[in-house]
C-alpha cells in the first residue's frame, strides 16, 4: 500500500551505500525538494528531471518516503563523520574548535541541502524518532557542551545548529551561487610582508595589525610564500643532531638531516624568508567558498591566500567564513 509523505518510517538500523543510479536519484530530488518541499514533488517529476521512466525511478525506490530517508541518511553520515573527526582530536577545547569548524564547513558547502533536511516537518519528523540519529547529537551535545547535560544540552544543540542552517540560507547569501564565493567573502586589502624584511619588522607588523600571519609576497605582489607566528616559535628549544653513521669515509644521515637544516634555518634566521613558508594552499577567486575552508580543515591553517594570474588579489581567513553566515 503506498504511504503518504506525512507517514514517513522509522529506519533504526543503517541504510546500505547507494548504487549508481540511487544516489542519481536522490541528488535530483533532494535539488526538487529545496526548491518545492518534499510535499510539493511526486516521483514523475524525478523521474523527468533525471531523464528516465517513473518506472525507472519505481525499481530503485519503491515510494518518495524512501528516497527521502535515503537523503536523511546520507547527511546523517556527514554529520557523524563531523562528530567522528572532532572526538580524535586529544583536548576538549580543540574537540570544539574542530567541530564548530567542521560543521560549518559542511553547512556552507551543502547550504541547499540543509535546508530541505533541517526544515521539512516530515524529515524532522524521521530525524527526531531515529536512534541513529539521537545517538550523534548525543555526541555532538558532549563535545558542544559537555556530558550530562540532559535536556538543556539538547536545546543549547538545537539553537546552534538552527542558527547555523538559518545562517547559512540567509536571504542575503542564499542567492549566491557557489562559483562567486570566495571572490564574495575574501578580504581585498590584503597586509603582507617582502621576504627581505627582518624577523623584527615581522613581529612589529603582526601585533600593530593585529594579525596571525601574513603573505608573502615579491615587488611584484606576487605570492612566494606565507609566515605565521607559528613559524616563529620553535615548539622544541633544543634542536638535536640528527642520527648519522659513516661510510667509506662519507657521513650518512638517518631521514632528519633536512629537517634539521630547516629548523636551525628558522632558529638563526634574520629575514622573513628564512622562517616563512614556502609550500602555500591557494585558491581562485572563482572558486566556492568551501574550496577555502576544506583547505583550512584539512591542512590545519587558518587563512588561505586567493591568486589570480599569480598575484595576490585577497585572502580568505577562517572569520570571514564566520563572518558570512552571521555567527
Amino acid at each position: 500500500m503506498h504511504r503518504g509523505a506525512e507517514e514517513v518510517a522509522v529506519v533504526e538500523s543503517e541504510q546500505p551505500a547507494l548504487s549508481t543510479a540511487q544516489s542519481r536519484i536522490v541528488a535530483a530530488a533532494l535539488e526538487l525538494f529545496a526548491q518545492l518541499g518534499v510535499g510539493g514533488t511526486s516521483l514523475q517529476m524525478i523521474a523527468d528531471a533525471i531523464g528516465v521512466t517513473k518506472a525507472a525511478v519505481y525499481f530503485q525506490f519503491k515510494t518518495k518516503d524512501e528516497i527521502v530517508l535515503a537523503a536523511a541518511e546520507d547527511e546523517l553520515a556527514r554529520l557523524r563523520a563531523v562528530v567522528d573527526a572532532a572526538e580524535a582530536e586529544s583536548s576538549r577545547a580543540r574537540r570544539r574548535e574542530v567541530l564548530l569548524e567542521r560543521i560549518v564547513d559542511l553547512s556552507v558547502d551543502r547550504r541547499r541541502t540543509v535546508s530541505v533536511i533541517l526544515s521539512d516537518p516530515v524529515v524532522l519528523r524521521f530525524f527526531a524518532d531515529h536512534a541513529a540519529y539521537r545517538e550523534v547529537v548525543d555526541r555532538l551535545t558532549d563535545l558542544l557542551i559537555g556530558p550530562g547535560t540532559g535536556a538543556d544540552g539538547h536545546l543549547q544543540t538545537a539553537m546552534f545548529m538552527a542558527a547555523i542552517s538559518g545562517a547559512v540560507m540567509h536571504p542575503l547569501v542564499a542567492d549566491f551561487d557557489d562559483d562567486t564565493l570566495v571572490a564574495d567573502i575574501m578580504e581585498r586589502d590584503v597586509v603582507t610582508i617582502g621576504p627581505d624584511a627582518t624577523v623584527h619588522e615581522l613581529v612589529q607588523l603582526l601585533q600593530e595589525k593585529d594579525l596571525g600571519g601574513v603573505p608573502v609576497v615579491d615587488p611584484d605582489v606576487r605570492l612566494i610564500g606565507i609566515v605565521t607566528e607559528g613559524d616563529l616559535v620553535i615548539e622544541d628549544a633544543d634542536v638535536r643532531l640528527p642520527h648519522y653513521f659513516g661510510l667509506f669515509g662519507n657521513l650518512v644521515y638517518l631521514g632528519g638531516q633536512k629537517k634539521f637544516e630547516e629548523r636551525l634555518k628558522k632558529m638563526v634566521g634574520n629575514a622573513v624568508r628564512d622562517v616563512m613558508t614556502s609550500h602555500v594552499f591557494t585558491v581562485a577567486p572563482d572558486e566556492p567558498a568551501s574550496a577555502a575552508a576544506n583547505i583550512m580543515v584539512d591542512h590545519k591553517v587558518n587563512r588561505v591566500p586567493v591568486v589570480e594570474d599569480d598575484k595576490l588579489v585577497g585572502i580568505v581567513a577562517r572569520h570571514d567564513i564566520i563572518k558570512l553566515l552571521g555567527l
